[in-house]
């Protein structure tokens, strides 16, 4: 005990220290230059810099912070969207944050942990009756599970059940769509249990070897999940939880532990972290609601469903949802519940994945726009991700591209935030105690929702809808070619490449709100 007193004092004096080395690094930046409309500070042109910045690894920590007029860094331009708002009172605001649960005791994050007024901790009531007992800092739709399988898993095992070796010329009009789908996803299936098959064998050989290295027991433990779990028809953890995943009316299900309950769960803690970071700054009561709902592998859209609501029922006005999938088995329940967030006045931010896809031509779940080019809403922002270079190779190599059906782009490249204890055990020698570097839109998203919740912590009289249009219309216009995602031999206008042609800014988004008529 006294050993993890001794670490966990230290560890106040590290995030001190980083916090001020990293107020230091962009408030180091000039701070004179007088403010612009938001129409002049979106004008592209030769007064921005187009030149590849170098950062030391304590620099990097911050760059999502910087200036692109100052720094050459296209980041939020943190300090000068401070001072747009300097003097102005906030309202509290509630972020949600679905995702694999949050280390809700982390110096970075306790203190803007939500907290459910209604509720009395402990006492196995629903106080509030808003349908969860003791849910005192949020929901564990996942309960004490952690893995599940990939949704083209399921959907084959489910379609073996249904279908089985039954004659085409029995099956149902209602069915026939499952039924082709199931036939479809067979061999891409077989051949992904193949390849996850050959994965574990080869790194269970390299565990075997002398020469076993950090990078090689990560590669064993992904291709050890992906057999045992994602690719694993007999895996069945919804009778650990005791739903059925194909009921929406099954509802009594979960628990109240929205802490991360395995070393895989890093990322709900990362991406909270980020939220905290870039708001931490103003002068806002913005607070984090966990939701437990996303396991390692893919979400179930039941859960995912029951989460928006749970989260638009108990107050969030933003909606952070950094996850996805290729396969969807219920997507109509995820589109009801992004229609019911959207006539509650509630924002969702999704990351739109890192599989260097075109998302116009490739459907990922969830989505406002079902199978057809029209959105059905106006409160989904789905966002890719960006490195600091302002040149060709702005666009992270992984991220997901859409002119359609991706809407704006964000830092998600070598973004510092919180991490889990495993981790920080796992990286002590980094020394950057619980906190460390990750990368994909995972982590363009929660820029996104920091910037959308201090938009309705400011400025609370703005719409989702207003909101969402405020941040796609005054980014960072980008007037000039990038690599594509995947093709690196490949270039095309960056304005192809997502809806608004732009990449986020605090600065000029508040900016914008400020303008707003009154």
């Amino acid at each position: 005990m006294q050993k993890h007193i001794i670490k966990f004092c230290a560890l106040q004096k590290k995030l001190c220290c980083l916090l001020v080395l990293c107020w230091l690094s962009v408030s180091g930046c000039k701070t004179t230059q007088p403010f612009q409309s938001s129409q002049e500070a979106s004008k592209p042109g030769e007064s921005l810099p187009y030149k590849r910045s170098r950062l030391s690894r304590e620099a990097l920590k911050s760059w999502p912070h910087m200036d692109i007029w100052q720094d050459s860094i296209p980041g939020l331009s943190i300090i000068k969207a401070m001072a747009v708002v300097k003097g102005r009172e906030a309202v509290p605001t509630v972020v949600a944050i679905i995702d694999s649960g949050i280390k809700t005791d982390h110096p970075l994050l306790a203190s803007r942990i939500w907290k459910n007024g209604g509720e009395e901790p402990a006492n196995q009531v629903d106080d509030d009756n808003n349908g969860y007992v003791d849910d005192v800092h949020g929901w564990n739709f996942l309960g004490g599970t952690v893995f599940s399988p990939y949704a083209i898993t399921r959907i084959v095992a489910h379609g073996d059940r249904v279908f089985g070796e039954k004659d085409i010329s029995r099956i149902s009009p209602e069915d026939r769509k499952h039924y082709e789908q199931y036939l479809s996803l067979k061999p891409i299936y077989a051949a992904k249990v193949q390849k996850a098959a050959i994965d574990f064998d080869h790194s269970s050989k390299m565990m075997q070897r002398d020469e076993v290295n950090d990078p090689t027991i990560v590669f064993y433990k992904m291709a050890k999940w992906s057999y045992e779990y994602h690719y694993n028809k007999s895996f069945h953890p919804r009778t650990v939880i005791g739903d059925d995943p194909h009921d929406l009316q099954d509802r009594d299900y979960g628990n109240s532990e929205v802490q991360p309950q395995h070393e895989a769960e890093i990322h709900g803690t990362h991406v909270a972290g980020i939220v905290a970071g870039i708001t931490q700054p103003f002068a806002a009561d913005i607070s984090l609601m966990p939701i437990r709902a996303v396991p390692h592998g893919d979400e179930y859209d039941k859960d995912i469903a029951l989460a928006i609501r749970y989260a638009v029922d108990n107050g969030a006005k933003v909606i952070n949802m950094s996850f996805g999938k290729s396969y969807s088995e219920h997507a109509d329940w995820v589109y009801e519940a992004i229609a019911y967030a959207a006539e509650k006045d509630v924002l969702l931010v999704h990351a739109a994945g890192n599989d260097a896809l075109n998302v116009d031509t490739v459907m990922v779940y969830p989505n406002d726009h079902k199978e057809t080019e029209d959105e059905f809403s106006d409160n989904f922002i789905n966002v890719g991700s960006i490195r600091r270079y302002y040149n060709k190779k702005l666009l992270s190599n992984t991220s997901n591209y859409g002119r359609e059906h991706v809407d704006i782009f964000a830092p998600g490249a070598d973004i510092f935030s919180s991490v889990t204890e495993d981790v920080w055990d796992y990286v002590s020698a980094t020394d950057f105690g619980p906190y460390d570097f990750r990368d994909g839109t995972s982590m363009a998203a929660p820029m996104v929702s920091s910037v959308a919740a201090l938009l309705r912590a400011y400025y609370p009289a703005l719409t989702a809808a207003q909101v969402k249009q405020i941040i796609l219309s005054s980014g960072l216009e980008v007037p000039f070619e990038v690599v594509v995602p995947g093709k690196v031999l490949e270039e095309r206008p960056f304005a192809t490449l997502c809806k608004s042609g732009r990449i986020l800014n605090a600065y000029k988004a508040l900016l914008m709100a400020e303008e707003m008529p009154k």
